[in-house]
């Protein structure tokens, strides 16, 4: 074989060798780029839990003072020169029974002085003996505490010189793999159920009720030759006030009460003359709530 024919056989061979490289190289396809991390999914934020009107069961002892007005006021006036006067009462309320309600009993003694007198033809005529009259009454009542909606605790505010806190970084090796124009992925929300926020009870809180009042009516007189008096009476009460807290243990207030007891008077003497026959009316004055709540507010 000559020079010229090993030649031209060394270049084929040659040229048979480039183009299969080639189409075996073209036939690959590139690695795939690492894919980017997920950032995992945020589950879904709960609302903040809000405060709740709902207050525990509570107990307290009330005293109260005030003026009181009998409904018989010229029977009264007649024998005793008026018909009201300064009254101290003292009683004990259970509040927060279901919800708002409430139940509770006071005692309020009332006493009068004056002197006997004699009826004749429509003319009174006093008879300078000494009388003592006691118009005592024991009420037993329920009712609704119209308590408002508290509001939630505020955060306290930083102190002076503290710089607020800052959002914690994506760890190191998170980072690695994600490529520089992509933020690091966000951390997952916490799925734990938010703390109820605290909450005040309301300090100003009216109230009204009802109930049964019972009425004890007593005339009581030195030498009185069997003409003292001592009936009892029921009907009925509807009372209403407010309550501010002072503290935890004490309440602070003002009430209303209107008495409808009859049944006493009216037999004889000038409440027969005027026709008279109740011995209710209405008190109004400023009680004091001694207690504690029996749980916390919720």
């Amino acid at each position: 074989m000559n020079r010229p024919m090993i030649l031209a056989l060394g270049v084929v061979f040659a040229v048979a060798a480039v183009s299969g490289a080639s189409a075996q190289s073209a036939g690959q396809k590139p690695p795939a780029k690492p894919a980017a991390a997920q950032a995992p999914a945020k589950a879904p934020a709960k609302a903040p839990a809000k405060p709740s009107n709902k207050q525990p069961l509570a107990i307290r002892g009330i005293v109260s003072v005030g003026l009181t007005s009998l409904a018989s006021s010229q029977s009264f006036d007649a024998v005793a020169g008026t018909h009201s006067a300064m009254t101290f009462g003292f009683g004990a309320e259970i509040q927060n029974i279901w919800k708002n309600v409430f139940a509770g009993v006071a005692y309020s003694p009332m006493s009068l002085d004056g002197e006997r007198v004699f009826v004749d033809g429509g003319t009174i005529y006093p008879l300078g003996i000494p009388v003592d009259l006691s118009v005592n009454s024991l009420d037993i009542v329920g009712g609704w505490r119209f308590v408002m909606k508290p509001k939630g605790a505020k955060p306290a505010p930083p102190k002076p010189g503290q710089k607020p806190a800052k959002e914690p970084l994506a760890s190191l090796a998170q980072a690695k793999g994600q490529p520089p124009s992509q933020k690091p992925a966000q951390p997952a929300a916490s799925t734990a159920k938010p703390a109820p926020q605290p909450s005040k009870a309301p300090r100003l809180v009216p109230f009204v009720g009802g109930g049964l009042s019972m009425v004890m009516y007593k005339e009581t007189s030195p030498n009185s030759n069997g003409e003292d008096v001592s009936q009892s009476a029921s009907g009925f009460v509807l009372l209403g006030g407010v309550d501010y807290t002072l503290t935890k243990w004490i309440q602070v207030g003002g009430a209303f009460r209107y008495r409808a007891v009859t049944g006493v008077l009216g037999s004889g003497g000038v409440s027969q003359l005027y026709g008279a026959d109740s011995v209710g009316g209405w008190a109004v004055g400023v009680r004091v709530s001694i207690g504690k709540s029996l749980g916390k507010t919720k």
